[in-house]
Parts: C-alpha cells; sequence; structure tokens
C-alpha cells in the first residue's frame, strides 16, 4: 500500500471516475453539489480524507470528491491524499463509524446549532449546501441569543421547543423585539403556563390542538411564529399566513452580511460562483506529485 499527496485536477477527476469500483454504492447528486460547492467557495481543507484504490487500479473511495472536482474548471487543483495498493478487503469496513454532524463538526451545542442551520436553510435556500462552514457564522450570530431564551424553560416538548419556534424567537430579538418579552413567552409555551401568553400565542395554541397548524410544515410555522412573538401583534385571536415567504425574506434580509452568495431564485438552483481572489490551493498548470 503506497499513500501519497497528490494535487488532483478536473481532469484527473473524470480520468480516475472511469475506474469506479463496480461494488462501489451509486453516486448521489445531492453529495456532489454539495462538495462542488464547498470546493467553489473555498472551503476545502485537505486531510487524510482523500482517495483511495484497490491494488487492481479500482476506485474505492472518493467518487463524490471526484465527481464534484470533474464539474470545475480545469485550472483548479486540489492536493489530496491518494492510497494506492489497497486491499480489496478494506472495502467491507470503510464509512461504516458514526457520521458527525454540523454540531459536531463545530463543536457547538447540538440545539443551538439546530436554530443556525435552519436560518441558514431559509436565508439561501433548500438547494444551497449547508456544510459546517457555512453554518458557522449563522451560529456566531444566534448562540447566544438562543441560550438566554431556551434557559428560561428547563424542559423540552415536541412542538414548542422545535427548531422553528426557537428560530422565530432568536430572529425576533435580533430584529429588536426585547429578548425578556420572547424569553416569557417562550416559556409559556413550553411550561404551558397559558394564563400568562397574550391572545395571539393562545391562538397558535388553539391551532396546533386542532391540527390547523403543525411545525412539521417548517416555514408556515416558522412564519406563524414570527407573528407570535411580535409584540404588536400580541392581541390578535387569529394568525393566517398567506405566503411564508415573507417570513423567510426577513431572514435573507437579517443575514445578508454574511451569506456568501446571493440567495437561490425561488424557482431556480444555487448556484455558487467562483471567488475573485482563488484560494492559495487554487492554481493553474499544477505539478502531480
Amino acid at each position: 500500500m503506497k499513500v501519497e499527496v497528490t494535487n488532483v485536477t478536473p481532469l484527473m477527476a473524470r480520468k480516475w471516475l472511469e475506474r469506479v469500483a463496480p461494488f462501489n454504492r451509486p453516486v448521489h447528486a445531492s453529495v456532489v453539489r454539495k462538495y462542488r460547492d464547498a470546493l467553489i467557495r473555498g472551503e476545502y481543507v485537505m486531510s487524510h480524507q482523500g482517495l483511495a484504490f484497490d491494488t487492481d487500479g479500482w476506485l474505492m473511495d472518493g467518487q463524490h470528491r471526484l465527481h464534484a472536482i470533474a464539474e470545475l474548471p480545469d485550472d483548479t487543483v486540489f492536493p489530496m491524499v491518494v492510497t494506492t495498493g489497497l486491499s480489496r478487503d478494506a472495502f467491507l469496513v470503510m464509512d461504516q463509524g458514526m457520521k458527525r454532524g454540523t454540531a459536531d463538526a463545530l463543536r457547538r451545542a447540538k440545539r443551538a446549532v439546530e436554530v443556525a442551520k435552519l436560518l441558514a436553510y431559509f436565508a439561501y435556500s433548500k438547494s444551497y449546501s449547508l456544510t459546517a462552514m457555512v453554518v458557522e457564522p449563522f451560529v456566531d450570530r444566534t448562540e447566544s441569543i438562543h441560550d438566554v431564551i431556551v434557559s428560561n424553560a428547563p424542559k423540552s416538548v415536541k412542538t414548542w421547543s422545535s427548531a422553528p419556534v426557537r428560530s422565530a424567537a432568536v430572529l425576533s430579538v435580533l430584529m429588536g423585539v426585547d429578548v425578556s418579552y420572547i424569553s416569557r413567552l417562550y416559556r409559556g409555551l413550553v411550561m404551558s403556563e397559558y394564563a400568562d401568553l397574550p391572545p395571539v400565542a393562545l391562538s397558535l395554541v388553539k391551532a396546533v390542538n386542532n391540527g390547523n397548524a403543525r411545525c412539521g410544515n417548517v416555514s408556515d410555522f416558522f412564519a406563524r411564529c414570527m407573528v407570535m412573538f411580535d409584540p404588536r401583534n400580541a392581541n390578535q385571536v387569529r394568525i393566517q399566513i398567506n405566503d411564508p415567504k415573507k417570513a423567510l425574506a426577513m431572514v435573507r434580509v437579517q443575514f445578508a452580511d454574511i451569506m456568501h452568495t446571493e440567495p437561490a431564485k425561488p424557482d431556480g438552483e444555487a448556484q455558487a460562483e467562483l471567488p475573485a481572489e482563488k484560494p492559495a490551493f487554487w492554481r493553474a498548470n499544477p505539478r502531480t506529485t
């Protein structure tokens, strides 16, 4: 077995993809898109995870990475650890470990990352690749607010502790609503302290109990919670949402300064653009080692 660092180019990637082992798993377009967009945004960092070929030259590991590189301009290059001469038996133990989630990668609290990830999802669109590096600035912006809000309600319940509710609470504070007002309202919902809730919150509780509002309909429920957390709507007795996109637009405005690229058009796929200045690992005419 031989291990070395190789400067991988799109041309090499396309060539190696002709040698994908027939026993390899199917290619998932969403994973390729996620890797491609991360590469374009300059998020690539070389690690021990790279490419692996068996003793017969079949590609055993790394096909999604290669598909992502193959879609990039020919003058780009990514140094990767390439292992050759691997035993065919090694395939049986590849990718068998526990998958590392975004919270694990960032080493941040899972619940705070859930909120940041949902807000990033709303900000960019569902087709944008939410890597840990994309989500991290959202965590930085929201984590301390989130912790203050949830610390006031020392338990978790199915609907009112869900990510859409917490995300709407955090965004409301970012938009200028007093955090103590949001914290009291959040606590009243989670702890079932209904006597302390304003009419608008009670109307949402009733809608949930009647099945007319569901946290599983994420964007709609988030939009309803944004109405509920606005103190100007405290005495409103009904929440009517005709278009959740209006609430999602609030997210894009609030986080516009930390977004890597323009949000996707509603009817199209998010397309990351090449950075004006290529990162250090992008260079023309690379020399393969």
